[in-house]
């Protein structure tokens, strides 16, 4: 025990080395005893607070396997998660998150992992599973921590899966539901974007100036600004090459 003891000492004085030192001497001596799962876990912390990832992911993984019924098993596995993460291995990364969703249903830990679940399969250009996943946690959190970034996210995806008006429609959801998020000055701004570039132009107007009314200090109210002086001298643009397009096309001959 008194290996377990004192690597969790180290650990909590953020002493890592000497904690990896104590564990994997305890672990070594007594790899059957009752501290071995703790041992186990204070190593491949340690590790992974040494940013040897590559390390803390296979000490972690063995963990996960040899001590199933450990109390700190979630842990275990969320760490192996953020250590393929960390070493961009997205889809590895993204099975280890959704592990810890399917075996600890009502942990705490569910909303993050679900979250990371799915940006990692964004990473990984996974792109169905990754909007799966970001509306789940929508329909299951939707006033959790975690509800805006995946809104933002998924409507992202969205334009990556090119379904363009569902994603401008998921920038519009979020600004509505989620108005206090630093999301939603730059949804808004993503909503004008997209109807400027496809000529749409009084609805792009129409957009910038609702981020102007809404976010005034916002980094994108600036340009929003600067884009409603330049959408104006389109439309007036727009308005004339439709009427002179109406004039060309009638019929004066009587």
């Amino acid at each position: 025990r008194a290996y377990s003891v004192l690597a969790s000492a180290e650990l909590q004085r953020q002493q890592y080395e000497p904690a990896l030192a104590a564990a994997s001497k305890g672990l070594e001596q007594y790899p059957r005893s009752g501290e071995s799962p703790s041992l186990a876990f204070a190593i491949g912390l340690s590790q992974y607070f040494l940013n040897a990832y590559p390390a803390a992911a296979a000490s972690f993984e063995r963990y996960v396997e040899r001590f199933p019924a450990d109390a700190r098993l979630v842990e275990g596995m969320y760490y192996a998660g953020q250590c393929w993460q960390i070493l961009g291995k997205y889809q590895v990364a993204a099975e280890r998150f959704l592990r810890v969703v399917h075996t600890f249903p009502r942990s705490a830990y569910v909303p993050e992992a679900l979250f990371l679940a799915a940006e990692n399969l964004y990473n990984g250009y996974q792109f169905e599973q990754a909007l799966q996943t970001y509306n789940r946690i929508l329909e299951e959190f939707p006033t959790g921590e975690y509800a805006d970034d995946a809104a933002y996210s998924s409507a992202w995806t969205l334009f990556e899966l090119k379904r363009m008006d569902e994603g401008v429609a998921r920038m519009e959801l979020l600004v509505q539901r989620y108005p206090e998020s630093t999301h939603a000055p730059k949804a808004q701004f993503t909503v004008g974007d997209y109807y400027y570039n496809i000529r749409e132009y009084q609805k792009g107007k129409d957009a910038y100036a609702a981020l102007v009314t809404r976010f005034p200090g916002s980094a994108e109210a600036p340009r929003a600004r600067a884009l409603i002086v330049e959408l104006d001298e389109q439309i007036a643009n727009q308005i004339y090459e439709e009427a002179v397009a109406l004039y060309q096309a009638q019929d004066f001959r009587g």
